[in-house]
């Protein structure tokens, strides 16, 4: 849990928690990167180099997912979660169909957020294998992306 150690610290400097978001607002924050990684599977962007161009990277399925997993990992930090369950397999063959039960997780598991954190983490990481997206890279490329944006990222919240 280092790496969400990590995540967390730039939050904290970059104004994430002044005042602290509620719950809800975070976990839409989460289902909002699946949703624009949605949008990366719609226009075709997958998994593009990262020697592409940076408007390309930050559009891709295997970018927003890798925001949806800072974003996680960043929440189970905050709420100090530990995970709790691997998974062996993930049988949704269709991309579409994988990031819409990732989605469904967070709904179904709302009133239990250490277990819908911990299983929404193992899917991302499961999803990014299954579709040979190195998450870790992607992730990496955010974090150095989102380190040279304004406070709260120019945003509200």
């Amino acid at each position: 849990m280092e790496l969400a150690k990590r995540i967390h610290q730039i939050n904290l400097e970059k104004g994430f928690y002044d005042p602290p978001a509620s719950r809800a607002r975070r976990w839409m924050l989460i289902a909002s990167e699946l949703f624009e990684a949605i949008e990366g599977l719609r226009e075709n962007n997958f998994n593009p180099s990262l020697d592409s161009d940076p408007q390309i990277i930050k559009t891709s399925v295997a970018c927003e997912m890798a925001d949806a997993y800072i974003r996680v990992l960043d929440f189970m930090a905050y709420e100090g979660f530990q995970s709790l369950w691997t998974l062996d397999y993930f049988h949704h063959a269709d991309p579409a169909e994988q990031i819409f039960y990732i989605s469904a997780v967070i709904h179904a598991h709302r009133n239990d957020s250490n277990k819908a954190s911990s299983s929404v983490k193992q899917l991302i990481e499961t999803f990014c294998i299954k579709n040979n997206i190195n998450l870790m890279a992607f992730v990496e490329w955010k974090l150095e992306y989102n380190s040279k944006r304004e406070y709260k990222h120019g945003k509200e919240w």
